[in-house]
Protein backbone atom coordinates (compact mmCIF):
# COMPACT_ATOMS: atom_id res chain seq x y z
CA UNK A 1 0.00 0.00 0.00
CA UNK A 2 2.93 2.30 0.71
CA UNK A 3 4.22 1.72 -2.60
CA UNK A 4 1.41 2.96 -4.43
CA UNK A 5 1.04 6.14 -2.98
CA UNK A 6 4.46 6.39 -3.37
CA UNK A 7 3.95 5.46 -6.89
CA UNK A 8 1.48 8.12 -7.05
CA UNK A 9 3.05 11.25 -5.82
CA UNK A 10 5.48 9.77 -8.31
CA UNK A 11 3.57 10.28 -10.94
CA UNK A 12 1.45 13.27 -9.68
CA UNK A 13 4.94 15.22 -9.52
CA UNK A 14 6.42 13.90 -12.91
CA UNK A 15 3.28 15.05 -14.46
CA UNK A 16 3.26 18.26 -12.73
CA UNK A 17 6.89 18.82 -13.74
CA UNK A 18 5.53 17.63 -17.39
CA UNK A 19 2.70 20.25 -17.70
CA UNK A 20 4.71 22.98 -16.38
CA UNK A 21 7.06 22.28 -19.34
CA UNK A 22 3.98 22.48 -21.55
CA UNK A 23 3.09 25.49 -20.23
CA UNK A 24 6.51 27.03 -20.84
CA UNK A 25 6.37 25.73 -24.74
CA UNK A 26 3.35 27.92 -25.32
CA UNK A 27 4.99 31.11 -23.99
CA UNK A 28 8.75 30.73 -24.36
CA UNK A 29 10.96 33.10 -22.03
CA UNK A 30 7.87 34.66 -20.73
CA UNK A 31 6.17 32.34 -17.63
CA UNK A 32 8.72 29.41 -16.91
CA UNK A 33 7.36 28.34 -14.13
CA UNK A 34 3.96 27.85 -11.74
CA UNK A 35 3.70 28.30 -8.26
CA UNK A 36 3.75 24.85 -7.22
CA UNK A 37 0.17 25.37 -5.40
CA UNK A 38 -1.05 26.32 -8.63
CA UNK A 39 0.51 23.22 -10.34
CA UNK A 40 -0.90 20.75 -8.01
CA UNK A 41 -4.61 22.05 -8.76
CA UNK A 42 -3.91 22.69 -12.49
CA UNK A 43 -3.00 18.44 -12.22
CA UNK A 44 -5.90 17.34 -10.46
CA UNK A 45 -8.58 19.35 -12.36
CA UNK A 46 -7.50 17.91 -15.59
CA UNK A 47 -7.63 14.70 -14.39
CA UNK A 48 -11.35 14.83 -13.00
CA UNK A 49 -12.04 16.44 -16.55
CA UNK A 50 -12.51 14.89 -20.08
CA UNK A 51 -9.17 17.03 -21.41
CA UNK A 52 -6.07 15.04 -22.50
CA UNK A 53 -3.65 16.28 -19.97
CA UNK A 54 -1.38 16.72 -23.48
CA UNK A 55 -4.48 19.02 -24.81
CA UNK A 56 -3.79 22.60 -23.50
CA UNK A 57 -6.94 23.91 -25.73
CA UNK A 58 -8.79 21.59 -24.19
CA UNK A 59 -7.86 22.41 -20.69
CA UNK A 60 -8.42 26.25 -21.50
CA UNK A 61 -11.46 26.14 -22.99
CA UNK A 62 -13.36 23.54 -20.24
CA UNK A 63 -15.45 25.82 -17.86
CA UNK A 64 -15.39 23.14 -15.33
CA UNK A 65 -11.92 22.46 -15.20
CA UNK A 66 -10.94 26.26 -14.95
CA UNK A 67 -13.42 26.39 -12.33
CA UNK A 68 -12.10 23.82 -10.52
CA UNK A 69 -8.50 24.65 -10.60
CA UNK A 70 -9.80 28.18 -9.28
CA UNK A 71 -11.78 27.08 -6.49
CA UNK A 72 -8.35 25.29 -5.85
CA UNK A 73 -5.73 28.17 -6.23
CA UNK A 74 -8.21 30.27 -4.46
CA UNK A 75 -8.12 27.82 -0.98
CA UNK A 76 -4.60 26.76 -1.10
CA UNK A 77 -2.35 30.06 -2.72
CA UNK A 78 -1.13 33.27 -1.17
CA UNK A 79 -2.67 36.20 -3.02
CA UNK A 80 1.03 36.67 -4.82
CA UNK A 81 0.68 33.01 -5.61
CA UNK A 82 -2.35 33.42 -7.33
CA UNK A 83 -1.96 36.21 -9.35
CA UNK A 84 1.15 34.45 -10.61
CA UNK A 85 -0.48 31.30 -11.47
CA UNK A 86 -3.76 33.66 -13.43
CA UNK A 87 -0.91 35.23 -15.33
CA UNK A 88 0.96 32.25 -16.31
CA UNK A 89 -2.24 30.74 -17.23
CA UNK A 90 -3.87 33.51 -19.01
CA UNK A 91 -0.51 33.86 -21.17
CA UNK A 92 -0.29 30.08 -21.59
CA UNK A 93 -4.29 30.16 -23.33
CA UNK A 94 -3.59 33.17 -25.21
CA UNK A 95 -6.15 35.46 -23.30
CA UNK A 96 -6.43 38.89 -24.68
CA UNK A 97 -4.08 41.32 -22.27
CA UNK A 98 -6.80 43.97 -21.58
CA UNK A 99 -5.65 47.57 -21.21
CA UNK A 100 -8.32 50.30 -20.60
CA UNK A 101 -6.41 52.81 -19.12
CA UNK A 102 -5.29 54.69 -22.06
CA UNK A 103 -8.76 55.42 -22.95
CA UNK A 104 -9.86 55.94 -19.26
CA UNK A 105 -6.03 59.09 -19.14
CA UNK A 106 -7.81 60.71 -22.16
CA UNK A 107 -11.02 61.29 -20.48
CA UNK A 108 -9.45 62.05 -17.49
CA UNK A 109 -7.28 65.06 -19.02
CA UNK A 110 -9.62 66.14 -21.41
CA UNK A 111 -12.22 66.78 -18.73
CA UNK A 112 -9.68 68.33 -16.45
CA UNK A 113 -8.79 70.49 -19.19
CA UNK A 114 -12.51 71.36 -19.92
CA UNK A 115 -13.44 72.54 -16.21
CA UNK A 116 -10.06 74.32 -15.95
CA UNK A 117 -10.83 76.78 -18.58
CA UNK A 118 -14.25 77.27 -17.15
CA UNK A 119 -12.94 77.93 -14.14
CA UNK A 120 -10.70 80.60 -15.64
CA UNK A 121 -13.20 81.83 -17.42
CA UNK A 122 -15.05 82.43 -13.94
CA UNK A 123 -12.03 84.58 -12.51
CA UNK A 124 -11.57 86.07 -15.40
CA UNK A 125 -15.50 87.47 -15.61
CA UNK A 126 -14.87 87.81 -11.30
CA UNK A 127 -11.92 90.14 -11.68
CA UNK A 128 -12.20 91.90 -15.37
CA UNK A 129 -15.48 92.13 -15.79
CA UNK A 130 -17.75 91.84 -12.94
CA UNK A 131 -15.39 93.25 -10.66
CA UNK A 132 -17.51 92.94 -7.33
CA UNK A 133 -14.74 91.06 -5.60
CA UNK A 134 -14.79 87.25 -4.23
CA UNK A 135 -17.73 86.22 -2.16
CA UNK A 136 -17.63 83.04 -0.10
CA UNK A 137 -18.91 80.94 -2.96
CA UNK A 138 -15.86 82.21 -5.05
CA UNK A 139 -13.28 81.17 -2.64
CA UNK A 140 -15.16 77.73 -2.01
CA UNK A 141 -14.78 77.18 -5.47
CA UNK A 142 -11.18 78.31 -6.09
CA UNK A 143 -9.77 76.19 -2.78
CA UNK A 144 -11.95 72.67 -5.31
CA UNK A 145 -10.84 73.85 -8.43
CA UNK A 146 -6.80 73.85 -7.06
CA UNK A 147 -7.56 70.16 -5.26
CA UNK A 148 -9.08 68.90 -8.17
CA UNK A 149 -5.84 70.11 -10.14
CA UNK A 150 -3.62 67.51 -8.47
CA UNK A 151 -6.37 64.81 -8.72
CA UNK A 152 -6.39 65.06 -12.43
CA UNK A 153 -2.43 64.42 -12.43
CA UNK A 154 -2.37 61.58 -10.08
CA UNK A 155 -5.42 59.72 -12.11
CA UNK A 156 -2.74 60.48 -14.87
CA UNK A 157 0.20 59.97 -13.21
CA UNK A 158 -0.62 57.47 -9.94
CA UNK A 159 -3.55 55.31 -10.99
CA UNK A 160 -3.31 54.74 -14.87
CA UNK A 161 0.23 54.77 -14.78
CA UNK A 162 0.00 51.65 -12.09
CA UNK A 163 -2.40 49.91 -14.07
CA UNK A 164 -5.68 51.04 -13.91
CA UNK A 165 -7.96 49.48 -16.30
CA UNK A 166 -5.27 46.44 -16.69
CA UNK A 167 -5.92 42.72 -14.68
CA UNK A 168 -4.27 42.67 -11.85
CA UNK A 169 -2.60 39.47 -12.54
CA UNK A 170 -0.49 40.99 -15.01
CA UNK A 171 1.05 43.89 -12.86
CA UNK A 172 3.87 43.57 -10.87
CA UNK A 173 3.52 43.48 -6.79
CA UNK A 174 5.63 46.47 -6.02
CA UNK A 175 2.67 48.23 -8.80
CA UNK A 176 0.06 46.69 -7.23
CA UNK A 177 0.88 48.18 -3.47
CA UNK A 178 1.47 51.68 -5.68
CA UNK A 179 -1.52 51.45 -6.87
CA UNK A 180 -3.20 50.77 -3.57
CA UNK A 181 -1.70 53.88 -2.09
CA UNK A 182 -2.76 56.32 -4.78
CA UNK A 183 -7.00 54.72 -4.86
CA UNK A 184 -6.75 55.53 -1.30
CA UNK A 185 -5.39 58.93 -1.78
CA UNK A 186 -7.77 59.46 -4.30
CA UNK A 187 -10.86 58.12 -2.47
CA UNK A 188 -9.77 61.16 0.19
CA UNK A 189 -9.99 63.41 -2.42
CA UNK A 190 -13.48 62.75 -3.86
CA UNK A 191 -14.87 62.78 -0.25
CA UNK A 192 -13.14 65.73 0.15
CA UNK A 193 -14.79 67.54 -3.13
CA UNK A 194 -18.22 66.99 -3.77
CA UNK A 195 -19.27 68.79 0.06
CA UNK A 196 -17.01 71.48 -1.04
CA UNK A 197 -18.82 72.00 -4.79
CA UNK A 198 -22.07 71.62 -2.99
CA UNK A 199 -21.47 74.62 -0.60
CA UNK A 200 -20.15 76.55 -3.38
CA UNK A 201 -23.02 76.78 -5.23
CA UNK A 202 -25.39 76.89 -1.94
CA UNK A 203 -23.66 80.29 -0.69
CA UNK A 204 -24.32 81.41 -4.37
CA UNK A 205 -28.13 80.46 -4.18
CA UNK A 206 -27.96 82.65 -0.87
CA UNK A 207 -26.36 85.51 -3.04
CA UNK A 208 -29.46 85.27 -5.48
CA UNK A 209 -32.70 84.33 -3.63
CA UNK A 210 -33.69 86.99 -0.91
CA UNK A 211 -36.99 85.28 0.31
CA UNK A 212 -36.38 84.58 4.10
CA UNK A 213 -38.13 81.14 3.93
CA UNK A 214 -35.70 80.20 1.28
CA UNK A 215 -32.46 81.71 2.86
CA UNK A 216 -33.53 78.83 5.59
CA UNK A 217 -34.01 76.50 3.83
CA UNK A 218 -30.75 76.88 2.03
CA UNK A 219 -28.78 77.74 5.09
CA UNK A 220 -30.00 74.30 6.90
CA UNK A 221 -28.97 72.36 3.60
CA UNK A 222 -25.77 74.13 3.67
CA UNK A 223 -25.19 72.98 7.42
CA UNK A 224 -26.40 69.47 6.54
CA UNK A 225 -23.91 69.26 3.56
CA UNK A 226 -20.86 70.17 5.63
CA UNK A 227 -21.75 67.75 8.61
CA UNK A 228 -22.71 65.00 6.57
CA UNK A 229 -19.05 65.74 4.44
CA UNK A 230 -17.31 66.16 7.41
CA UNK A 231 -18.67 62.51 8.76
CA UNK A 232 -17.94 60.82 5.37
CA UNK A 233 -13.99 62.03 5.08
CA UNK A 234 -13.34 61.03 8.24
CA UNK A 235 -15.06 57.37 7.90
CA UNK A 236 -12.94 57.01 4.72
CA UNK A 237 -9.41 57.99 6.17
CA UNK A 238 -9.92 55.98 8.72
CA UNK A 239 -11.75 53.03 6.89
CA UNK A 240 -8.87 50.69 8.51
CA UNK A 241 -7.14 49.71 11.71
CA UNK A 242 -4.07 50.26 11.48
CA UNK A 243 -4.39 53.12 8.51
CA UNK A 244 -2.11 51.26 6.62
CA UNK A 245 -4.23 48.36 6.46
CA UNK A 246 -6.22 50.25 3.41
CA UNK A 247 -3.89 49.53 1.02
CA UNK A 248 -1.45 46.60 1.91
CA UNK A 249 -5.02 44.39 2.20
CA UNK A 250 -4.91 44.66 -1.82
CA UNK A 251 -1.78 42.56 -1.71
CA UNK A 252 -1.51 41.05 1.71
CA UNK A 253 -3.86 38.91 2.74
CA UNK A 254 -2.19 38.04 5.82
CA UNK A 255 -1.57 41.82 7.09
CA UNK A 256 -3.45 42.11 10.36
CA UNK A 257 -6.07 44.60 11.48
CA UNK A 258 -9.85 45.35 10.71
CA UNK A 259 -11.43 47.37 8.41
CA UNK A 260 -14.83 49.08 7.86
CA UNK A 261 -17.67 48.03 5.26
CA UNK A 262 -16.32 50.26 2.67
CA UNK A 263 -18.92 49.25 0.13
CA UNK A 264 -21.66 50.07 3.05
CA UNK A 265 -19.65 53.42 3.47
CA UNK A 266 -19.62 54.06 -0.68
CA UNK A 267 -23.18 53.23 -0.84
CA UNK A 268 -24.55 55.94 1.79
CA UNK A 269 -22.86 58.55 0.59
CA UNK A 270 -23.51 57.50 -3.17
CA UNK A 271 -27.27 57.94 -2.23
CA UNK A 272 -26.78 60.81 0.37
CA UNK A 273 -25.38 63.48 -2.53
CA UNK A 274 -28.19 61.81 -4.98
CA UNK A 275 -30.65 62.80 -2.44
CA UNK A 276 -28.81 66.52 -1.49
CA UNK A 277 -28.36 66.81 -5.37
CA UNK A 278 -31.99 66.78 -6.25
CA UNK A 279 -32.67 68.79 -3.03
CA UNK A 280 -30.42 71.43 -4.47
CA UNK A 281 -32.10 71.95 -7.42
CA UNK A 282 -35.86 72.04 -6.38
CA UNK A 283 -34.87 74.85 -4.79
CA UNK A 284 -33.50 77.22 -7.55
CA UNK A 285 -36.24 75.37 -9.80
CA UNK A 286 -38.50 76.62 -7.29
CA UNK A 287 -38.24 80.44 -7.18
CA UNK A 288 -37.89 80.42 -11.03
CA UNK A 289 -41.64 80.42 -11.16
CA UNK A 290 -41.42 83.90 -8.93
CA UNK A 291 -38.78 85.60 -11.53
CA UNK A 292 -40.98 88.23 -13.91
CA UNK A 293 -39.18 87.28 -16.94
CA UNK A 294 -39.73 86.39 -20.56
CA UNK A 295 -40.43 82.38 -20.83
CA UNK A 296 -37.07 82.49 -22.86
CA UNK A 297 -35.22 83.86 -20.18
CA UNK A 298 -36.53 81.33 -17.74
CA UNK A 299 -35.84 78.88 -19.92
CA UNK A 300 -31.93 80.01 -20.39
CA UNK A 301 -31.83 80.08 -16.59
CA UNK A 302 -33.27 76.76 -16.24
CA UNK A 303 -30.98 75.28 -18.81
CA UNK A 304 -28.24 76.50 -16.48
CA UNK A 305 -29.32 74.46 -14.12
CA UNK A 306 -29.81 71.14 -16.13
CA UNK A 307 -26.42 71.17 -15.97
CA UNK A 308 -26.68 70.28 -12.25
CA UNK A 309 -29.27 67.36 -13.33
CA UNK A 310 -26.28 66.38 -15.58
CA UNK A 311 -24.27 66.18 -12.32
CA UNK A 312 -26.88 63.95 -10.50
CA UNK A 313 -27.46 61.43 -13.66
CA UNK A 314 -23.73 61.29 -13.23
CA UNK A 315 -24.02 60.56 -9.76
CA UNK A 316 -26.80 57.68 -10.30
CA UNK A 317 -24.78 56.19 -13.05
CA UNK A 318 -21.53 55.98 -10.84
CA UNK A 319 -24.01 54.41 -7.92
CA UNK A 320 -24.20 50.97 -10.76
CA UNK A 321 -20.40 51.08 -10.85
CA UNK A 322 -19.87 50.57 -6.98
CA UNK A 323 -21.74 47.25 -7.29
CA UNK A 324 -18.09 45.11 -6.80
CA UNK A 325 -16.20 47.80 -5.16
CA UNK A 326 -13.93 46.73 -2.34
CA UNK A 327 -14.90 43.22 -3.02
CA UNK A 328 -13.06 42.25 -5.74
CA UNK A 329 -10.64 40.13 -6.69
CA UNK A 330 -9.48 42.02 -10.11
CA UNK A 331 -9.49 45.74 -8.49
CA UNK A 332 -7.82 47.30 -11.28
CA UNK A 333 -9.72 45.96 -13.78
CA UNK A 334 -12.77 46.47 -11.70
CA UNK A 335 -12.56 50.08 -10.44
CA UNK A 336 -12.25 51.42 -13.86
CA UNK A 337 -15.82 52.51 -13.35
CA UNK A 338 -15.68 53.69 -10.43
CA UNK A 339 -12.47 56.00 -11.10
CA UNK A 340 -14.65 56.81 -14.82
CA UNK A 341 -17.71 58.04 -13.27
CA UNK A 342 -16.08 60.03 -10.19
CA UNK A 343 -13.64 61.99 -12.65
CA UNK A 344 -16.57 62.72 -14.65
CA UNK A 345 -19.19 63.71 -11.60
CA UNK A 346 -16.54 66.03 -9.96
CA UNK A 347 -15.57 68.28 -12.58
CA UNK A 348 -19.04 68.72 -14.18
CA UNK A 349 -19.68 69.99 -10.53
CA UNK A 350 -17.02 72.21 -11.46
CA UNK A 351 -19.04 73.03 -14.61
CA UNK A 352 -21.75 74.10 -13.06
CA UNK A 353 -20.51 75.85 -10.13
CA UNK A 354 -18.96 77.89 -12.71
CA UNK A 355 -22.01 78.25 -15.24
CA UNK A 356 -23.73 81.67 -13.81
CA UNK A 357 -20.12 83.54 -14.40
CA UNK A 358 -20.46 81.72 -18.09
CA UNK A 359 -23.81 83.37 -18.62
CA UNK A 360 -22.62 86.93 -17.53
CA UNK A 361 -19.60 86.47 -19.82
CA UNK A 362 -22.39 86.03 -22.77
CA UNK A 363 -24.19 88.68 -21.73
CA UNK A 364 -21.63 91.12 -21.28
CA UNK A 365 -20.20 90.11 -24.60
CA UNK A 366 -23.56 89.12 -26.56
CA UNK A 367 -26.29 91.28 -25.01
CA UNK A 368 -28.54 90.53 -27.78
CA UNK A 369 -27.85 86.63 -27.40
CA UNK A 370 -28.79 85.92 -24.14
CA UNK A 371 -30.73 89.24 -23.49
CA UNK A 372 -30.39 91.87 -20.75
CA UNK A 373 -33.38 92.23 -18.68
CA UNK A 374 -34.12 92.59 -15.62
CA UNK A 375 -34.25 89.91 -12.89
CA UNK A 376 -37.66 90.74 -10.70
CA UNK A 377 -38.92 88.63 -8.30
CA UNK A 378 -42.51 88.31 -7.69
CA UNK A 379 -43.50 89.94 -4.39
CA UNK A 380 -47.28 88.25 -4.22
CA UNK A 381 -45.47 84.45 -4.72
CA UNK A 382 -45.27 84.25 -1.18
CA UNK A 383 -42.55 84.95 1.44
CA UNK A 384 -41.18 88.06 2.88
CA UNK A 385 -38.03 89.24 -0.10
CA UNK A 386 -35.31 90.06 3.11
CA UNK A 387 -32.30 91.44 1.82
CA UNK A 388 -28.91 89.79 2.84
CA UNK A 389 -26.26 91.90 4.14
CA UNK A 390 -23.64 93.26 1.09
CA UNK A 391 -24.77 91.52 -1.99
CA UNK A 392 -28.16 92.13 -2.56
CA UNK A 393 -28.89 91.34 -6.25
CA UNK A 394 -26.39 91.26 -9.67
CA UNK A 395 -28.75 92.10 -12.62
CA UNK A 396 -27.71 93.11 -16.29
CA UNK A 397 -28.41 96.15 -17.23
CA UNK A 398 -28.36 97.74 -20.81
CA UNK A 399 -27.84 101.37 -20.87
CA UNK A 400 -29.15 103.27 -24.11
CA UNK A 401 -27.66 106.58 -23.30
CA UNK A 402 -24.54 106.30 -20.79
CA UNK A 403 -22.55 109.16 -19.48
CA UNK A 404 -19.16 108.09 -20.14
CA UNK A 405 -17.60 110.77 -17.89
CA UNK A 406 -19.39 108.94 -14.78
CA UNK A 407 -18.37 105.76 -12.82
CA UNK A 408 -21.29 105.31 -10.60
CA UNK A 409 -25.07 105.71 -11.53
CA UNK A 410 -28.07 105.94 -8.99
CA UNK A 411 -31.13 104.14 -10.20
CA UNK A 412 -34.54 104.89 -9.35
CA UNK A 413 -36.54 102.29 -7.24
CA UNK A 414 -38.88 103.39 -4.52
CA UNK A 415 -41.26 105.98 -4.32
CA UNK A 416 -40.13 109.65 -4.41
CA UNK A 417 -35.99 108.35 -4.54
CA UNK A 418 -33.48 111.07 -4.78
CA UNK A 419 -31.29 110.38 -7.34
CA UNK A 420 -27.73 111.66 -7.75
CA UNK A 421 -26.16 110.55 -11.58
CA UNK A 422 -22.64 111.97 -11.25
CA UNK A 423 -23.20 114.85 -13.21
CA UNK A 424 -24.18 117.18 -9.91
CA UNK A 425 -28.61 116.83 -11.16
CA UNK A 426 -30.65 115.37 -8.88
CA UNK A 427 -34.12 113.33 -10.39
CA UNK A 428 -36.79 112.75 -7.84
CA UNK A 429 -39.57 110.08 -8.31
CA UNK A 430 -43.19 110.41 -6.82
CA UNK A 431 -44.83 107.37 -8.69
CA UNK A 432 -44.92 104.37 -6.25
CA UNK A 433 -46.46 102.05 -9.02
CA UNK A 434 -44.55 103.11 -11.64
CA UNK A 435 -41.21 102.51 -13.10
CA UNK A 436 -39.55 106.37 -13.78
CA UNK A 437 -37.28 106.85 -17.26
CA UNK A 438 -33.64 106.01 -15.16
CA UNK A 439 -35.59 102.50 -14.00
CA UNK A 440 -36.58 101.61 -17.52
CA UNK A 441 -32.85 102.97 -18.61
CA UNK A 442 -31.31 100.33 -16.58
CA UNK A 443 -33.98 97.52 -16.64
CA UNK A 444 -34.01 97.59 -13.24
CA UNK A 445 -37.50 96.61 -11.69
CA UNK A 446 -37.04 94.73 -8.45
CA UNK A 447 -38.04 96.27 -5.84
CA UNK A 448 -39.20 93.89 -3.43
CA UNK A 449 -35.58 93.70 -2.33
CA UNK A 450 -35.69 97.38 -0.65
CA UNK A 451 -36.11 98.05 2.71
CA UNK A 452 -37.77 101.79 2.79
CA UNK A 453 -35.63 102.88 5.91
CA UNK A 454 -32.50 101.62 4.28
CA UNK A 455 -29.92 102.89 2.36
CA UNK A 456 -28.37 101.40 -0.59
CA UNK A 457 -25.30 102.22 -2.63
CA UNK A 458 -25.66 101.42 -6.65
CA UNK A 459 -22.66 101.13 -8.20
CA UNK A 460 -21.95 100.88 -12.06
CA UNK A 461 -19.39 98.65 -12.86
CA UNK A 462 -18.01 98.86 -16.41
CA UNK A 463 -18.47 102.12 -18.60
CA UNK A 464 -16.59 101.10 -21.63
CA UNK A 465 -19.57 99.11 -23.37
CA UNK A 466 -23.47 99.10 -23.70
CA UNK A 467 -23.39 96.29 -21.51
CA UNK A 468 -22.50 96.30 -17.70
CA UNK A 469 -23.21 95.11 -14.81
CA UNK A 470 -25.22 97.13 -11.74
CA UNK A 471 -24.68 96.00 -7.91
CA UNK A 472 -26.80 97.09 -5.46
CA UNK A 473 -25.37 96.79 -1.95
CA UNK A 474 -26.88 97.79 1.82
CA UNK A 475 -25.01 101.08 3.27
CA UNK A 476 -24.09 100.76 6.59
CA UNK A 477 -23.95 104.10 9.12
CA UNK A 478 -21.44 101.55 11.06
CA UNK A 479 -18.68 101.33 7.73
CA UNK A 480 -18.47 104.69 7.67
CA UNK A 481 -19.32 104.49 3.82
CA UNK A 482 -20.08 108.16 1.88
CA UNK A 483 -24.11 109.23 2.79
CA UNK A 484 -25.16 106.93 4.99
CA UNK A 485 -23.80 109.36 8.11
CA UNK A 486 -26.63 111.63 7.53
CA UNK A 487 -29.93 109.71 7.01
CA UNK A 488 -32.42 112.65 7.38
CA UNK A 489 -30.16 115.21 4.98
CA UNK A 490 -30.15 114.40 0.91
CA UNK A 491 -28.79 111.38 -0.11
CA UNK A 492 -25.00 111.62 -1.56
CA UNK A 493 -23.09 111.35 -4.56
CA UNK A 494 -23.59 107.13 -5.07
CA UNK A 495 -26.43 106.62 -2.94
CA UNK A 496 -30.41 106.17 -3.28
CA UNK A 497 -32.82 106.11 -0.25
CA UNK A 498 -36.39 107.08 0.02
CA UNK A 499 -38.06 110.48 0.73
Amino acid sequence: MRSSVSRLFLIIALVSQWLVAVVAQGTPGKFPTLPSCATQCLVTAAFNSPCQISNITCMCTTPSLQAEAEECVLRTCSLPDILLAKNGTSTACGAPVRDRGPAYDRMNITFGVISAAIFLARLFFKLFLARTGFWADDWLIVVAFFSAVPSTVMNSRGLVANGLGRDIWTLAPDAITRFAKYFYVMEIMYFTHLPLLKASMLLFYLRVFPYAQTRRLLWATLAVNGVAGLAFLLVVVFQCAPVSLSWSKFFDASAGGTCLNLNAVTWSNAAFNIALDLWMLAIPLSQLRKLRLHWRRKLGIGLMFFVGGAVTVVSAVRLRSLVHFANTPNPTWDELGVAFWSTVEINLGVVCACMPALRGILTYFFPGLVGASALSMDRHSGGAATPGPGLVEVVEVKEQERQRESLQHTVSVCPRLELDLGTGDHATNEAASSETSSTRDSGFSDKSVFDPTKWYVVEQQDDNDESGLVIMREAYPAFGLQGAENPEGDAEKGYARRG
